[in-house]
């Protein structure tokens, strides 16, 4: 059976302090739920908001492990965000949301990925795009573009003969 992966390797362009800021959410974060809420409750602050909505919107959370399906590192310019094997393109992409909603920051963020497959498959290898801003998130899929340009292609096609068979 096939293994499937999401590969991307991004950048998540932030001024150097909410950058920290926003490694100290992941941290709290990848604490079990009943840590985070004894030690972050006290706190009503944006790193609170930020780890608090990563719990609540990550597809695999779990109270009792918690684990990032990325890894982050601090750049320069921002967090770049990556996986080593396969990145969960969903969490990245709600991360980046909720820290450009947060702090009220105009970036825009772009995603591209690759999914692909360990064996030869007949459809196991495509890519989207995601873009996300403070006010949304957006995905592109190559193969709902392609299939535009497929139906396209049959109509030329298909109005060629029309015409040619007219004649």
């Amino acid at each position: 059976m096939p293994q499937f992966a999401t590969h991307a390797s991004f950048l998540l362009e932030l001024p150097s302090d909410i950058t920290d800021k926003v490694i100290q959410a992941l941290t709290l974060f990848k604490l079990p739920k009943h840590q985070f809420e004894c030690q972050i409750k006290p706190l009503n602050c944006p790193i609170f908001k930020v780890a608090s909505f990563c719990q609540t919107n990550f597809e695999n959370y779990n109270p009792n492990k918690p684990e990032l399906e990325f890894f982050y590192q601090k750049h320069k310019d921002g967090l770049w965000l990556s996986h080593k094997d396969s990145i969960n393109i969903n969490d990245a992409a709600f991360l980046c949301f909720i820290v450009l909603e947060t702090w009220n920051l105009d970036t825009f963020v772009v995603i591209n990925c690759s999914h692909t497959s360990d064996c030869k498959s007949l459809n196991g290898y495509g890519g989207r795009t995601i873009v996300v801003t403070k006010f949304k998130i957006e995905e592109f899929r190559v193969y709902k573009w392609v299939n535009q340009k497929r139906i396209a292609h049959n109509k030329i096609i298909q109005a060629t003969k029309d015409l040619n068979h007219a004649t």
